[in-house]
């Protein structure tokens, strides 16, 4: 048990981390939008997802991975009592990372229309600029609250612990890549953004105009928000200069590590 835990934290770590610096380096290199308040603002978004990552390790010591293979070990879920769905089903984990995908699809759109909940994820937009250190920049508490909606599903549909794993993997590296700061040729953007969500679709999502913010909800895979219909194809403005971020957040000397943490209880 002690192995399995180890190995799955070994393979998450090396992947989230690898990704973080690689692409962080790229948009660097290749900057599409000038960097502003660029060493306040990765020390405040490494450091919130530092305290995130500690915050959900304390108070739940059990990952999802561990918890689906609980599941299946328990007979828990759908998948788990119905006998044509093996958990070792290719469909049936291309299927449940899909259904997960989706499901955070549907969590991001109701962080916007809920008030309670876009005191949580306004933590996330008050960013000034985004590049791959704003993919760590959300509240300890929206953390937890997509943790515990994760494992609703997980436990209710039976998802074999292969598909969380690469779920994860995958979510956490498109929270970095669609954030970052540079954009792909023309041509290679027309052909992925059919299906994964680019640093340019998600931009939008970042504009300070309220119409665009509340649009482009995907974060790993685009056709949601066609399916949905929230998807924008463009920005109103510019996107090399739009501006970015809340109306009401504009200072950032006033979105400070300890600020962020206080400010959906203001």
């Amino acid at each position: 048990m002690l192995d399995s835990i180890l190995q799955e934290n070994l393979i998450r770590s090396y992947i989230f981390i690898s990704s973080l610096i690689i692409l962080l380096i790229v948009g660097i290199i290749f900057s599409y939008r000038k960097y502003n308040n660029f060493s306040a603002r990765m020390y405040t978004n490494i450091f919130l997802g530092f305290i995130n990552s500690i915050f959900i390790k304390i108070l739940i010591p059990i990952s999802l991975v561990q918890l689906a293979n609980l599941s299946v070990k328990s007979n828990w879920g759908l998948i788990n009592n119905v006998s044509f769905l093996s958990f070792q089903n290719i469909l049936v984990v291309i299927s449940s990372i899909l259904l997960l995908d989706m499901l955070i699809y549907w969590q991001h759109r109701l962080t916007h229309k809920i008030p309670i909940l876009w005191k949580l994820h306004r933590v996330h937009h008050t960013d000034l600029h985004i590049d791959t250190t704003s993919g760590v920049r959300f509240h300890p508490l929206e953390i937890m609250m997509s943790y515990v909606i994760k494992v609703g599903l997980i436990i209710a549909i039976g998802i074999p612990p292969l598909a969380v794993l690469i779920f994860e993997i995958i979510l956490s590296t498109s929270s970095l890549f669609n954030h970052s700061n540079f954009t792909l040729p023309k041509k290679v953007e027309r052909l992925i953004r059919f299906m994964i969500v680019t640093p340019d679709m998600h931009r939008i999502h970042h504009s300070v105009i309220v119409s665009e913010t509340n649009s482009n909800y995907s974060f790993s895979f685009s056709f949601w928000d066609k399916l949905f219909g929230s998807y924008v194809d463009k920005p109103k403005g510019d996107p090399k200069v739009m501006d970015l971020g809340l109306s009401e957040f504009r200072d950032q000397k006033k979105l400070s590590i300890f600020s962020l943490l206080i400010q959906p209880f203001k």
